[in-house]
This record gives C-alpha cells, sequence and structure tokens, in this order.
C-alpha cells in the first residue's frame, strides 16, 4: 500500500514538474516572439518612414517643378502685358480723353 502512495506521489510529483517545464517553455516562447514581434515592428516601421520620406522627396520635386513652369508662365504674361501696355496706352489715354472732353 505505501509502495502504491509513493508510486501516485511520484507520479504527482513528475507531472507537477513536467507542467512546471511546460510553463517555463511557453513563457520563453512569449518572450522570444514578444521580441521577435517588436523587431519587426520596428523594421516595418522604419520601411514606412523611408517610403514616406521618399514619397514626400518626390512630391516636393514635382511641386518645385510645376512651381518653376508656373512662375515662368507668369513671367512670360507679366512681359507680354508690358509690351501691350508699352505698344498701346498712348493711344488708350489719348481715346479715353477725348471720350471725357467730349463727353461720350
Amino acid at each position: 500500500m505505501e509502495n502504491a502512495l509513493n508510486m501516485i506521489v511520484e507520479a504527482d510529483r513528475a507531472a507537477r514538474e513536467r507542467v512546471e517545464q511546460a510553463r517555463q517553455r511557453r513563457e520563453a516562447l512569449t518572450q522570444t516572439l514578444a521580441s521577435q514581434k517588436q523587431a519587426i515592428d520596428a523594421e516595418n516601421t522604419a520601411r514606412a518612414h523611408e517610403e514616406i520620406d521618399r514619397a514626400r522627396k518626390t512630391k516636393q520635386q514635382k511641386l518645385e517643378v510645376q512651381s518653376r513652369a508656373i512662375s515662368e508662365r507668369e513671367k512670360n504674361l507679366a512681359a507680354r502685358l508690358e509690351e501691350r501696355y508699352n505698344a498701346g496706352h498712348a493711344a488708350w489715354e489719348d481715346a479715353l480723353f477725348s471720350a471725357v472732353i467730349k463727353g461720350e
């Protein structure tokens, strides 16, 4: 009887030991997975920031090109307007003056 009790106690102790070892393995795996997840998240975040920076630079370059094109068009338009003004302002002044004086 005592032998049977000893066997039961020993089996219980062995089972508890295996359960504890399994818990420790699970805890170690959980920590390992958490570390790996953190490393993957950091890598993905860094990659996302790089892609965002690349897209931002590309967009900025496109905006600068468009801005230069708009500025060039504005300069050309201003030059054409200045030419028209210089070519016709005397005649426009005379016509306006005549219209005011004549009451037209």
